[in-house]
């Protein structure tokens, strides 16, 4: 019985489709190409080339990159050799050349398929290319052959040879007896072939379809036996044996043989064919011969063909839709979509490839129906402007949500609005989208038109505020007031009207080095900041920023009772935010006034918000500006009281490893000391202590590999405590160690390319980045 089982989930797992395995990076991408290559899978090694060019950076990487385009091109030559299609052929040779233009085989084999294409001159350039590759001599003799130019036996086999004459004598029109005895001559292949084509061309109608369909299976190439299977085809038409014939030439075209006159005598036929299957409702069975031909688009030559194989095809996907098969769906849609047009096959396509997540093509096909909408009012499904506004605006809608936005976003709003003038929301739309691509000017024309319809639209008042804030010389402050003047307590305009008036008071800094040398209350009376801080907060009264700011120019020329009382103002203002509460404590233990900030700090405890990081950060402030460690003990037993509630992710173990971090950062060593005792007392086995010992290892000896096994050990530890959180911050530690974390490490890894002068001004580039005021 066990047996049974095991064999039954054997069988159950035979049954079951394999999914793709991820793949994950640069190496696993590469193995699995080459491994598909070497099993003659050349479309899952070109897609998977493909993946792995997405992990590498070919500018930074060429070796990487020469790996990946070698794959690329082997992957493109084999499919090229093996499509049936001549455009496909092309198609894939021509990537394969682009990759590796000294390839001779690739060459070579694109010089035969503009031969097959009747490009003879083509040809004969592409071969000028393929050096000494075999069989060159023969096919170049073979193309001047067939441009009426004169060949050349010289380096020809005499098999080769007696072929092209052959093909000459057949190609002049040769009388039946001379073309004969050729044929006794050493060939390339069988004179079998060659026979049998010779009666054909004697009498047409002396031939047997069923004796050529058996002499194309025994020919080495799918293109020689479509040959066949086409002369088959001609034999069933003078026997009036019309489904024989077509199906015989649907062989010829898998087989990738179609010449000129193929194609027309399959359009006559197909056309019949389709016709009555289109009469019976066979649209399936249509579809199917359509998809065997070698150049469906050929059919949209045939107004009525062409109509009648878009409907087969609509039908099918409606069908699919219908049935929730979105793919498939889709691509008959598409496919539809080739062969005739229409509101309503738009509209499907659209809604499909809506399903699909196909943005951009979502978007083309609800374009699409908007331009095939009828324009009669007397019509039924007649769109009034708001009905073409609102497509347009959705057509925009599906461009935007694509990986890649492009212009087509504006473009359809644009047209949106031809149709909505009136309609602000829809001009809002546009001038957001305008902004999105970065076109500034035509976002600010189109915010002003807007204003023109309804001056007190406040979203466009707010929008015109921020856009002429991020450009020089535009002046922000009076949309942002007129804002102010429609809601006084409105916030966003509030914080956008106090952080302009921030931006101004940056340039009034230049003045600070020449009042350095007035007298101080010469400095208070005509200090312009405090001046420009002032009139600021006539405009936005009782901001806490611009109170913040004011209360440190205070500070800075040394007038503590201002300071203090603006501190406490900024924080009164705002006693909800953790960024107010912790610059005014630190401003106010800079100006030794403990009392304040105690004040302060007892008031803002009692948030139900907060979290153990804002008093450790408050603690390390401290000692970065050196203002005692008692003040950095309150601040992190702050810490350790509040982990005591639990909130989020807080624990004792966190708050503990966090203020450890501070104190080692901040080299404040007699504080690591204090609270490592306190781990060893009470958590030895949390991974704080290996933490700490591969922090202060790493800022030391810059040893990764021991600072990163002690890391690992800490991470070994804090899982079997099972603190989530401990364990985030040692690996976010681990990041750090190992380099993955910072963001020049790839610019400074190419220093050593540079000339010194041109490290000196990149540095103090990286310096002019950041300001003291981070650390408050």
């Amino acid at each position: 019985m066990a047996g049974k089982k095991k064999r039954a989930r054997n069988r159950s797992k035979q049954g079951r489709p394999n999914a793709p395995v991820p793949v994950r990076g640069f190496d696993t991408a590469i193995e699995r190409a080459q491994k598909a290559l070497e099993q003659n899978r050349a479309q899952d090694a070109l897609r998977l080339a493909e993946t792995g060019l997405t992990f590498i950076n070919p500018a930074r990487n060429p070796q990487a990159a020469d790996v990946i385009n070698r794959l690329l091109a082997e992957a493109h030559f084999r499919l090229g050799v093996e499509a049936v299609n001549p455009q496909e052929q092309e198609r894939h040779l021509a990537a394969a050349l682009k990759l590796d233009p000294k390839d001779t085989r690739i060459h070579f084999h694109r010089a035969i398929t503009h031969f097959r294409q009747g490009r003879p001159a083509e040809a004969d350039a592409a071969l000028a290319k393929a050096g000494d590759h075999p069989g060159v001599a023969y096919v170049r003799s073979l193309a001047q052959l067939a441009s009426g130019k004169p060949w050349t036996e010289s380096g020809l086999a005499a098999e080769e040879v007696n072929t092209l004459r052959l093909l000459q004598a057949f190609h002049q029109d040769q009388p039946v007896a001379t073309l004969h005895n050729l044929t006794r001559q050493p060939l390339l292949s069988s004179s079998e072939p060659w026979r049998a084509l010779i009666a054909l061309r004697a009498d047409i109608s002396a031939g047997s379809s069923e004796y050529l369909n058996d002499l194309a299976s025994q020919l080495p190439t799918p293109r020689s036996q479509g040959v066949f299977h086409y002369y088959a085809g001609l034999v069933n038409i003078n026997q009036d044996r019309k489904p024989e014939a077509r199906k015989s030439w649907l062989i010829s075209a898998t087989k990738g043989w179609h010449p000129t006159w193929f194609e027309d005598n399959n359009m006559y036929l197909s056309r019949e064919g389709i016709i009555a299957l289109a009469q019976e409702e066979n649209w399936q069975e249509i579809v199917t011969q359509v998809d065997l031909l070698p150049n469906p688009d050929v059919l949209t030559n045939d107004r009525i063909l062409a109509e009648t194989v878009g409907t087969a095809y609509f039908t099918l996907g409606y069908e699919a839709a219908q049935a929730g098969n979105w793919q498939k769906a889709a691509e008959l849609l598409r496919k539809a979509s080739k062969f005739t047009g229409g509101r309503t096959l738009a509209q499907n396509l659209a809604l499909c490839e809506e399903a699909l997540e196909n943005w951009d093509a979502a978007g083309d096909a609800w374009r699409e129906m908007a331009r095939r909408r009828p324009r009669s009012e007397k019509h039924p499904d007649y769109m009034t402007d708001a009905q073409v506004a609102a497509l347009w605006a959705h057509a925009a809608e599906c461009y935007g949500r694509s990986r890649y936005p492009t212009e087509e976003v504006v473009n359809c709003l644009r047209t949106a609005v031809k149709y909505a003038g009136d309609d602000v929301d829809m001009r809002v739309k546009l001038a957001d989208a305008l902004i999105e691509a970065d076109r500034k000017d035509a976002a600010e024309n189109e915010l002003v038109r807007i204003l023109e319809i309804d001056a007190q639209h406040i979203p466009s008042l707010l929008s015109l505020a921020h856009l002429r804030a991020d450009q020089w010389g535009k002046d922000p402050i009076t949309p942002f007031r007129q804002v102010l003047a429609l809601d006084p307590t409105h916030q966003e305009a509030r914080d956008g009207l106090a952080e302009t008036y921030l931006r101004q008071a940056e340039y009034i800094d230049r003045t600070e080095s020449i009042l350095s040398r007035l007298p101080n209350k010469l400095i208070k009376k005509s200090n312009p900041m405090i001046k420009h801080l002032q009139g600021a907060l006539e405009a936005v009264p009782n901001h806490p920023a611009l109170l913040m700011e004011l209360g440190t120019q205070y500070r800075a020329i040394g007038a503590k009772k201002e300071a203090k009382s603006t501190l406490l103002a900024a924080y009164a203002a705002d006693p909800d935010s953790a960024r107010v509460a912790g610059f005014v404590m630190h401003d106010l233990l800079h100006m030794d006034e403990d009392g304040a900030a105690e004040q302060v700090m007892a008031d803002f405890r009692d948030q139900s918000n907060l979290l153990i990081p804002f008093w450790v950060a408050q603690g390390e402030k401290v000692l970065a500006c050196k203002l005692g460690n008692e003040w950095a003990i309150r601040f992190f037993d702050e810490a350790l009281h509040l982990a005591e509630k639990g909130r989020g992710t807080d624990t004792r173990a966190l708050a503990l490893l966090q203020i450890v971090d501070a104190t080692l950062d901040k080299q404040a060593d007699d504080l690591t000391d204090h609270y490592l005792t306190l781990v060893r007392t009470e958590m030895p086995r949390s991974g704080i202590l290996e933490f700490a010992e591969a922090r202060a290892l790493f800022d030391k000896t810059r040893d990764k590999t021991k600072a990163q096994r002690l890391l690992r050990r800490a991470v070994q530890l804090a899982t079997k405590a099972g603190d989530q959180a401990v364990i985030d911050q040692i690996e976010h530690a681990q990041n750090f160690v190992s380099g993955r974390m910072n963001p020049f490490a790839d610019i400074l890894g190419d220093l050593g390319k540079l000339d010194d002068d041109l490290i000196e001004r990149l540095l103090g580039d990286f310096e002019d980045l950041f300001d003291d005021s981070d650390l408050y």
